[in-house]
């Protein structure tokens, strides 16, 4: 590497003699900027920070401060999550559709989440998080009160820390208590480290305080896909914001088609499309793209209409639903940010609120629409009272499955593990048919040498479903089985099934 960096001195040398104009670091582009400070000392090539209809990066960037609030931008936009981000140097921001505005990822907790503790630890001096009950029986007021007092411990990084304009926004709560480190000390955060330095180093002097930004080290840790990372010339360096392109046909049928694989697996019957339901669907995001931006559509507020808003058909989904002429038992709803089914899909079943009904056995019909302007997918299942023809329960990872991941941060609202410290297990679900009387009795999971797993549990009645967390990520490679018992209709069943991960 050293040889490649005295080379590349070289010819930079000579071809300074070259009478040549050189090129601005950064410019404005339609919608936006290019920068390529970023691009490792190439002016022609770096990344694009932009408005569109999918999010306004551009606007937020300026908002939160430009370069001296959140640093260049060191990548390409991309789906992480479920959500369109961009990795600045100084953070990762995420669209929030709903709210309109970006918010800053908790990037050390997602790079706890894949793995990267050890490697934080080796190159980055960072800390492991402090014990998972440190918030227990705490309000958030009092959390964030206990936390804040951790840096209390190092006057210096304490006052690094309110340096900013607005620390909870650029760098979150601390995550560890403030930790010798032998010539430094340092604290972790939840989107990024400060560290004071009690030596002198190459890169700072005794005293002096240093902070590893977020964006910087998820790049450096690998954490974001590498297509994202690549720096392109300023026409080609605006990727699509959703990501590549999906399987092909009409939206309905990619959905059917992804809805349908998984079913398969849980061992429940296929969903047909109903123009009924469908109908609803795409009513739903027409409203929303009619009235983009309302506060009204924050949070669980994606799935509710206020009458006399453009766009009206239903205050609820069943309201729609029966407004678009669908008559069958019982109707739920999916919605993702994404406008792409078969990426939202996927994320779902990473899920459980949004899995269970995607898979449930009692569910028949789908109806799915869409707005890529904003990007808005809406699925809408009905549900029949007829008992299905299919072995009851159905599960999900299915018996047999292999290549199952190991953990999930289970990001959805409702929370179906409140509290309980992220990562947590890939998640197992159990769903019975919607009328069967079902009481949940015993359960467990346990790897292949017979060790049990520390599991959560959360359920949904009305689905006659339950959802067994493991408490942490699963090994690699590893055979779980799983053991469910009750009685459902006042008869005993036991399920035993077991899944592989990958």
């Amino acid at each position: 590497m050293k040889t490649l960096l005295v080379v590349g001195s070289l010819i930079a040398l000579i071809l300074s003699s070259v009478p040549v104009a050189a090129a601005p670091a950064d410019f404005d582009v339609p919608g936006g900027h290019f920068f390529s400070q970023a691009s490792g000392g190439d002016s022609g090539v770096g990344y694009t920070v932009v408005d569109d209809a999918s999010a306004r990066f551009w606007s937020e960037f300026k908002r939160l401060g430009g370069v001296a609030g959140v640093g260049y931008p060191v990548s390409h936009r991309f789906v992480w999550d479920g959500f369109v981000v961009q990795a600045m140097q100084k953070g990762v921001l995420q669209w929030r559709p709903e709210l309109g505005q970006a918010y800053f990822v908790n990037v050390f907790d997602q790079l706890s989440i894949a793995g990267k503790d050890g490697w934080l630890f080796t190159v980055r001096s960072t800390p492991a998080k402090f014990e998972s009950g440190f918030d227990a029986n705490k309000s958030w007021d009092a959390i964030v009160a206990a936390r804040i007092a951790l840096l209390d411990a190092n006057p210096a990084i304490k006052a690094q820390y309110y340096s900013v304009a607005d620390p909870m926004v650029i760098y979150g709560l601390p995550t560890s208590r403030v930790v010798d480190n032998g010539n430094h000390f340092v604290v972790r955060l939840q989107r990024a480290v400060i560290q004071q330095w009690k030596a002198d180093v190459p890169w700072a002097k005794a005293g002096q305080v240093t902070v590893a930004n977020g964006g910087d080290v998820g790049k450096e840790a690998g954490l974001f896909p590498p297509e994202a990372i690549v720096p392109l010339p300023p026409d080609r360096a605006q990727p699509p914001s959703r990501g590549g392109e999906g399987p092909r046909g009409t939206p309905e049928q990619v959905a059917l088609d992804a809805i349908n694989y998984y079913r398969t697996i849980a061992g429940a019957g296929r969903l047909k499309l109903s123009p009924a339901l469908g109908k609803a669907a795409a009513a739903h995001a027409s409203y929303y793209a009619s009235n983009y931006g309302d506060k009204s559509l924050a949070g669980m507020g994606l799935h509710y209409e206020i009458p006399g808003r453009p766009g009206f058909t239903g205050a609820s989904w069943p309201d729609r639903a029966r407004a678009a002429g669908y008559a069958n038992w019982a109707v739920d709803e999916n919605i993702g940010l994404l406008g792409n089914p078969r990426k939202t899909i996927d994320y779902f079943m990473d899920t459980i609120n949004h899995r269970w009904n995607m898979i449930h056995p009692s569910a028949v019909h789908l109806g799915y629409g869409i707005s890529s302007k904003p990007a808005i997918d809406v699925f809408d299942f009905g549900f029949s009272g007829d008992r299905p023809s299919v072995t009851l329960p159905t599960v999900y990872p299915g018996d047999g499955q292999k290549a199952v991941p190991v953990l999930s941060a289970v990001a959805e609202t409702p929370d179906p593990a409140p509290g309980a410290p992220r990562p947590l297990g890939y998640p197992v679900t159990i769903s019975f048919h919607l009328q069967d009387a079902v009481t949940w009795g015993e359960f467990s999971m346990v790897d292949s040498s017979g060790q049990g797993v520390q599991l959560y549990t959360s359920q949904k009645n009305w689905l006659r479903s339950l959802a067994l967390i493991p408490a942490k990520p699963l090994r690699p490679g590893t055979t779980y089985s799983v053991r469910v018992a009750g009685t459902v209709n006042g008869q005993p069943f036991a399920k035993r099934w077991s899944f592989t991960t990958k």
